[in-house]
């Protein structure tokens, strides 16, 4: 080989290590942690199984659902008069219970059950019998315990239920 061609490729070896310098430095020690903070625990081993969550905590309705009055207590309280002349007309709270039509509530007592999904089958099966064919009627069923408030511009709705389903039924 001639000299001139080592030349060259030492030249280019040379070229290479100082640009890998420039391009990956090697990482310089760290600095000294100051003596005014301490420097933060190491973090915890890694757990192959995360822990079980705590339980959650009792509430006065863990036992069985009462047999009759729904809720804690076993009776379902319901506002006077005068706190329910206080609302703003067409507006339902969930603690008051009102079933303007004799026929709506029938229909909803014989159509609950203690499954959501087949209440809502059976009361909407119910309401398109040919008694109320001559009516279309909105239906919605939920679970008694969730909270819901609902606005109604008709006094043509009925709102009934059972300790775990509650139904409304609007004409609409």
């Amino acid at each position: 080989m001639s000299t001139s061609l080592i030349f060259v490729l030492s030249l280019l070896l040379s070229l290479i290590h100082l640009i890998a310098g420039f391009l990956f430095p090697t990482a310089a020690p760290a600095p000294a942690p100051s003596s005014c903070c301490p420097s933060p625990p190491p973090p915890p081993p890694p757990m192959c199984c995360q822990p079980a969550p705590p339980p959650p905590p009792p509430t006065c309705c863990s036992s069985p659902a009462p047999t009759c009055g729904g809720g804690c207590g076993g009776r379902r309280r319901y506002r006077s008069k005068r706190e329910a002349d206080l609302m703003p007309p067409g507006i339902r709270d969930e603690e008051k219970e009102e079933c303007h039509n004799p026929m709506l509530r029938e229909a909803i007592e014989e159509s609950i059950t203690f499954q959501l999904a087949s209440s809502i089958r059976k009361l909407n099966f119910r309401l398109q019998k040919s008694d109320f064919a001559s009516n279309r009627y909105i239906a919605i069923c939920m679970l008694t315990e969730e909270p819901y408030k609902f606005f109604c511009p008709t006094q043509k709705f009925c709102t009934h239920g059972n300790e775990q389903i509650t139904c409304h039924v609007f004409e609409g």
